[in-house]
């Protein structure tokens, strides 16, 4: 396998760059594993024409190319696009047809901070607008409001270009970093994206012999929750080491000489933080900000370090509490307080068990060879994806349009091998689903065809992707000809003897090879056991090699949900009124109208008595479901983050 792994290097190195270190070194063991590099550091001309270039960097790209000719890879990993290399190499990785995956480090796609964070605050408002226009006056980029407008026009510029959308995979570091991105207007798929966490070498770890004191390590800056830190340790008689250097490092030095218990050791060496998170009493982690995966977190597991940290983001997915840690309030004093104590409280061995927890957790989920595996499985998988031979669980098959799986694909990608029920919905279907929750049950067939502009229309105005409108009679005419080509046998079951009769005749003159058979079911809005019985005596008998069914919505739809099983059949169709089209008792729209989209209104104009009901209520009806639920996309933050924000109170420190 060739993998060409692709980053940016900020100006000053931070933990995106080690971990992409990491992994280069890990994939070298098991595969061919190129880099490709570039830098937002260097002379500041360099970095102004590497911002202004953002959107479209063509020197990256020239350099991308190079080495894309040198050597074709089987897949495109990047860590880092912003903002040297640019949204671009996406772009050319497409059209070269080279599968791309992502890895979400932090939240740059969602608001121009990258953190949500601003001001000694979580800053959640750009989850709540589709352009972050708060993000920009408050300047949480680089304190510039020039400069985050910049940077959120990059982001939004290639969210219209549908940039994001094209990536075949995204990886975040956790659960809760998945659900951010999912519920967020760039219109991902569930598919889309896999969670898949750092990784940390193992150097060996301690359980017994661990001393009184307890450990901070870290960036000593507000949204690692250092005020609240210090004062959960000042005027206590807990003793804390900490390491690190950063913006409070002033103020930690002033904590540490005016309380005993508290110890600042500076930046230290990895050697160093690894001996000393040996003999830790436990690892505090008190960040209040969304994190994306804390390696602190990750080393203090490998040495079987219990950890007590912020219920928060990250933390709640790695901190299971009372086994390999605890979680408190984040930014909350008394509650940190709490936890220490209740650790104090703890015997020996009740300790020991729960630091063998931690080395557990580690060992479960954190090892090197975990990650490689997960890796090379997330690899293979987009590779296998993008090829382009389509299997009946191709992902690209099929769209969710309003909670419903639509083929998108063409006809002749359909499977028919095994016996298959294929449904139609537009957009009175539909809201006769959120009323009638047997009727979507049954519409949740093998195949579901998008029959109507509404559907077609919600899939691009909600999700951003376009899906071709299917007619029923579309379906009809594909099957025929195939049953033509074959030699095969069809049936009709619904409508009149009459109606049938004359299908039959355009049939014969039609599609002489096909045979066909029908049946007229009794005109009831129920029918009893012994109908029932009758209609899959009549289809048995003849055994067809597809079934046609039509009853009108959603009667249809249900039997076929209910007796397919039953039926000697091996594609079972809910057409509806296909059976007139084809019969010509009703005649269907000119190409000319539907080409146009507007095959709805001259059905209403021809069938006024039948069909107001459904294009002039239920119609409205459709349009405000659908701009209800773009707004709640649009504007709700999830319940959990909302509450996550409302918690947490910073302290201040003098």
């Amino acid at each position: 396998m060739k993998i060409l792994l692709i980053h940016t290097f900020y100006g000053q190195g931070g933990g995106e760059d080690q971990v992409f270190k990491n992994e280069c070194e890990l994939l070298s063991y098991a595969a061919d594993a190129r880099q490709l590099c570039f830098n937002n550091g260097g002379k500041k001309i360099h970095v102004l024409l590497n911002f202004i270039l953002g959107p479209f960097n063509v020197l990256s790209l020239a350099k991308f190319k190079a080495a894309i000719k040198t050597d074709r890879p089987d897949v495109i990993h990047i860590h880092n696009w912003h903002f040297a290399a640019s949204p671009i190499l996406i772009r050319a990785a497409k059209k070269l047809k080279i599968p791309v995956v992502v890895t979400l480090h932090n939240y740059r796609l969602l608001c121009p901070s990258a953190t949500l964070f601003h001001n000694g605050k979580l800053f959640t408002e750009s989850l709540k607008e589709h352009f972050p226009w708060k993000a920009i006056s408050n300047k949480v980029y680089r304190d510039s409001w020039l400069q985050t407008f910049w940077l959120a026009g990059i982001t939004y510029w290639h969210k219209r270009l549908k940039t994001w959308q094209s990536v075949d995979r995204y990886i975040t570091l956790n659960e809760f970093s998945k659900q951010l991105f999912l519920k967020s207007d760039l219109h991902l798929k569930e598919s889309q994206i896999d969670v898949k966490a750092n990784f940390v070498s193992d150097s060996g770890y301690n359980v017994k012999q661990r001393e009184s004191y307890y450990l901070y390590v870290g960036r000593l800056s507000p949204e690692k929750g250092l005020p609240t830190l210090l004062a959960a340790f000042s005027n206590t008689s807990y003793k804390i080491r900490i390491v690190g250097d950063g913006p409070l490092r002033k103020n930690v030095e002033q904590a540490a000489k005016e309380n005993e218990n508290i110890t600042y050791l500076g930046a230290c060496s990895n050697e160093s933080i690894r001996s000393l998170m040996k003999s830790a009493n436990a690892l505090i982690f008190p960040s209040i900000w969304f994190e994306g995966m804390p390696m602190t977190i990750l080393e203090a597991f490998s040495t079987g370090t219990f950890v007590i940290g912020s219920k928060l983001g990250a933390m709640e997915s790695l901190i299971a509490d009372d086994y390999n840690g605890y979680l408190f309030t984040p930014g909350d004093i008394l509650s940190l307080r709490a936890n220490i104590a209740r650790w104090e409280s703890l015997d020996s061995l009740s300790r020991s068990i729960r630091s063998i927890h931690a080395r557990q957790t580690y060992e479960s989920h954190y090892t090197p060879e975990n990650n490689l595996n997960k890796l090379l499985h997330i690899y293979s998988s987009t590779i296998q994806a993008s090829s382009p031979t389509v299997t009946e669980n191709d992902q690209h098959m099929e769209t969710m349009v309003l909670d419903f799986p639509v083929f998108s694909a063409p006809l002749d990608k359909i499977d028919l091998k095994n016996k298959t029920v294929i449904n139609t919905i537009n957009q009175y279907s539909y809201v006769m689903t959120t009323k009638d929750p047997a009727f979507k049950e049954a519409l949740m067939s093998h195949v579901l065809l998008p029959d109507g502009v509404g559907m077609t229309v919600a899939s691009k105005f909600l999700n951003g992707i376009k899906v071709n409108k299917v007619a029923g009679a579309e379906l009809h005419h594909y099957l025929l000809e195939k049953l033509q080509q074959e030699g095969g046998s069809c049936f009709y079951l619904g409508s009149s003897e009459s109606t049938l009769e004359k299908i039959k005749e355009h049939l014969r003159s039609e599609f002489p090879a096909i045979r066909v058979n029908s049946y007229s079911p009794p005109f009831k809005k129920e029918f009893t056991d012994e109908d029932n019985q009758a209609m899959i005596d009549a289809i048995n008998r003849v055994k067809p090699d597809v079934l046609f069914i039509g009853m009108t919505a959603p009667k249809q739809e249900k039997w076929a949900h209910q007796h397919y099983k039953e039926i000697d059949a091996q594609t079972i169709c809910a057409v509806g009124a296909v059976f007139d089209f084809y019969a010509g008792t009703i005649k269907r729209p000119s190409q000319f109208w539907i080409n146009m989209k507007l095959e709805w209104l001259i059905r209403l104009v021809n069938e006024p008595g039948r069909m107001w009901k459904r294009y002039l209520y239920y119609g409205p009806y459709f349009v405000f479901i659908l701009l209800n639920k773009k707004l709640k996309k649009t504007l709700v933050i999830p319940h959990t983050l909302v509450k996550q924000t409302k918690v947490i109170k910073v302290p201040t420190v003098r």
